[in-house]
């Protein structure tokens, strides 16, 4: 891949579902002050990509995050990382499929006892477009991705002439408690940044995987905050209060109600991306914990034309199906699932950078490991009581662990009884 390959990838893998919705969520919790935690995101995103990209470039493997953390805490702990950022996804790829079918119903009307059933369907469509080359997609993806944002970018700039000043000012209502409660829900818009490293080893020059993070960081950075105070300036608390929809409500504030079918278009296309992204990584993910043993040995086979983990990605459709029909089921709410995922991250997310001090320390990136870990630590504080199904995916990897070791023994116990008959 090339540096703009690059760009692409990291900011689809970003952005998507993230910029679509976060704006919308967090003003909604946090009004105003939620301008203020997107600044402190889109500044702090810089050192958190710039060390995620230093780490993909010296370790390049499709095993991403687990390869560099099980070389600086052992394979158990990168194992354990992986098995977090697998049920994290295991919550936010169905998200993101939910999200998918409710702006696919502006353009093709369906009723909602459908939508399990779409979700389903644009899921399985993922599995599939990635089991093919990844060239292929990535020339797919490049076009219509800066198309869309173009668009975003422009829709923009035309209602920065519809803020009301009052609106940015006007922090009635909202409490510390929300406010941190949205910390924790907007750090999922910078979960994506670990892409990097999945998809290291597809980089002809490790170098260009530095700078398209770079680009991209900066790029992130800007498009969350002006997407921010847009929604807060330009959106009534009524329409937050209802509505999820963030770019196809500020393009209707400046073109009317004649734009949504468009702007559902340009969002469908953007979540699409982004989704492709993580379902590549998620797939990369698996095929790595199974080589390891984590998982079942035969995830870790790859299809030998185009080289993709065909077995990983049917074992990812099933789980997400499975865990999109527990969403129905129990009449979840999506905020529920987004900040479940998002604490998954967050964990995965402290083992990255506990491995970044003992591979970095001594380098010229110093300086953006101590900002970025300071984030991290400041997150973790505010959200400890949302970290519980952290706590529960970390149990059931222990349990796996250990069922594995009683098979090892029992093998070898079984193996000398043989022999000593």
């Amino acid at each position: 891949m090339s540096s703009m390959d690059g760009v692409v990838l990291y900011m689809t893998a970003v952005l998507g579902q993230s910029l679509i919705v976060l704006p919308s969520l967090t003003a909604r919790q946090a009004g105003p002050w939620s301008i203020l935690i997107w600044v402190v995101l889109a500044f702090v995103s810089y050192p958190i990509a710039m060390i995620m990209a230093v780490l993909g470039a010296k370790y390049p493997s499709p095993g991403g995050v687990i390869t560099f953390i099980s070389k600086a805490l052992g394979r158990q702990i990168g194992d354990l990382t992986g098995m977090l950022y697998l049920t994290a996804m295991l919550v936010g790829t169905p998200t993101s499929a939910l999200f998918f079918v409710e702006y696919l119903r502006a353009i093709i009307p369906f009723p909602s006892s459908a939508d399990i059933f779409v979700g389903a369907g644009y899921l399985i469509v993922l599995c599939v477009i990635n089991a093919f080359d990844v060239r292929v997609i990535m020339r797919f993806q490049r076009w219509i991705f800066l198309v869309s944002i173009g668009i975003v970018v422009a829709g923009i700039i035309f209602v920065f002439s519809h803020i009301s000043v009052p609106q940015l000012t006007n922090t009635h209502g909202y409490t510390i408690s929300g406010v941190f409660t949205t910390m924790l829900l907007a750090f999922f818009a910078l979960v994506g940044w670990e892409n990097a490293t999945f998809s290291s080893a597809e980089f002809r020059n490790p170098k260009a995987l530095v700078t398209s993070l770079r680009i991209s960081a900066a790029l992130v950075g800007l498009l969350f905050v002006g997407m921010s105070i847009s929604v807060v300036g330009a959106l009534s608390r009524a329409t937050l209060a209802h509505s999820d929809t963030s770019i196809t409500d500020l393009l209707q504030v400046s073109f009317g109600p004649r734009i949504v079918p468009l702007a559902s278009l340009i969002t469908l296309i953007i979540l699409f991306s982004l989704s492709v992204t993580w379902t590549r990584s998620a797939a990369r993910l698996v095929f790595a914990l199974a080589g390891s043993g984590s998982l079942p040995a035969i995830l870790a086979k790859a299809h030998k034309r185009t080289g993709t983990p065909r077995n990983a990605l049917m074992a990812l459709g099933i789980s997400w199906i499975l865990s999109l029909l527990c969403f129905a089921i129990f009449h979840l709410r999506l905020e529920t699932y987004m900040q479940l995922s998002s604490a998954n991250f967050l964990v995965t997310y402290v083992f990255i950078f506990a491995a970044a001090w003992r591979l970095l320390y001594n380098s010229k990136y110093l300086i953006w490991l101590i900002i970025a870990t300071v984030v991290i630590a400041a997150l973790v504080i505010t959200s400890f009581t949302s970290l519980w199904y952290a706590g529960v995916s970390t149990a059931i990897f222990l349990l796996l662990l250990l069922a594995r070791q009683w098979q090892t023994i029992f093998a070898k116990t079984t193996q000398a009884a043989t022999e000593g008959s």
